[in-house]
């Protein structure tokens, strides 16, 4: 029987006249999830739940979704990458279940528009397992 966590969230935030949007989950940390000798918490896996991006005004950029391997930077994966026009929102809901492991994360990066100023603002919803 699995035994599910609550969601945790991260956010994001950046000026995008000043540089790309690049944000990621951290990592669990070893000895972090033990909750007693020889028993992990629930929350040693976690399941991709929804990532969302919001821009204070319309931005035409590419937003990438990664998926940051444990393995290393040669490993890591473009889970969905699309190219905003004229939008101020985006979602991403996965259709099928991501499993991420305690040292794999998400990241989220949005390309720069230079000028104007605009913000945009990042949240990435993990289910911990």
């Amino acid at each position: 029987m699995s035994l599910r966590g609550g969601v945790r969230t991260y956010y994001g935030i950046r000026d995008l006249s000043v540089g790309a949007f690049s944000f990621e989950t951290p990592p669990l940390v070893a000895g972090t999830n033990v909750i007693a000798a020889g028993q992990l918490a629930p929350s040693t896996i976690r399941r991709v739940n929804m990532i969302l991006l919001r821009a204070d005004a319309p931005i035409s950029q590419t937003v990438t979704i990664w998926y940051v391997s444990p393995l290393g930077v040669l490993f890591d994966t473009v889970l969905v990458s699309c190219v905003l026009s004229g939008a101020q929102n985006f979602a991403y809901l996965p259709e099928a279940d991501i499993m991420l492991p305690p040292t794999a994360g998400i990241r989220l990066v949005c390309t720069s528009t230079g000028a104007p100023a605009i913000t945009v603002r990042g949240q990435i919803a993990l289910e911990e397992w």
